[in-house]
């Protein structure tokens, strides 16, 4: 660890922040086989499956995304975890919320869902602000998937989940990278 004069670096701290938060959970299921894709959202967030399919849709709850070999992360938005920002993205070997406070939307078979299952994440990627991560960043059959924390329709700093597939997300270009995989095959 680097210190500075006694503290430890700004740097150190998201470093450790980045590692416990997010990277811990990512780093383990590049290369590996999706299999399912669960949103678990808070009760009368989603009225059917089919708002899954919405490019504008955000919920409160997380994403559930299980892997052949790596088992399952889910991702979500965190508070106050000690970013510069309210709040970030977090992804995690279990669910964030307690048990019986979201209601389980099964998205294998909706959307672009049904062409991802069965492949293999081939990278990832964290974005996000002042070093602070907003974004997941999947690449699955040559397709992106984003997942991350933010406000109605807005990647960044808000208690609500955003999905967003393909290339054309307006706030992609404007948040920097925090973190990268390499691609694995």
């Amino acid at each position: 660890m680097a210190f500075n004069g006694g503290f430890l670096s700004k740097e150190t701290d998201n470093a450790s922040l980045l590692e416990s938060r997010v990277l811990a959970a990512v780093r383990p299921i590049v290369g590996d086989e999706l299999i399912d894709v669960t949103y678990w959202a808070l009760r009368f967030e989603l009225a059917s499956s089919g708002q899954i399919d919405d490019p504008d849709f955000y919920f409160g709850g997380e994403v559930e995304l299980r892997f052949k070999h790596s088992g399952t992360i889910f991702i979500s938005w965190d508070e106050n975890a000690g970013w510069s920002h309210h709040y970030s993205v977090q992804a995690r070997t279990s669910s964030a919320f307690l048990p019986g406070a979201l209601v389980a939307w099964p998205a294998r078979g909706v959307g672009v869902w049904p062409s991802l299952i069965g492949s293999r994440l081939t990278e990832a990627e964290i974005l996000g602000a002042e070093g602070v991560p907003h974004v997941i960043v999947l690449a699955l059959a040559g397709k992106k998937v984003c997942i991350g924390d933010g406000h109605e329709r807005t990647f960044c700093d808000g208690d609500d989940i955003l999905v967003r597939i393909g290339d054309s997300v307006p706030q992609l270009p404007l948040l920097e990278r925090v973190w990268e995989s390499g691609r694995r095959r």
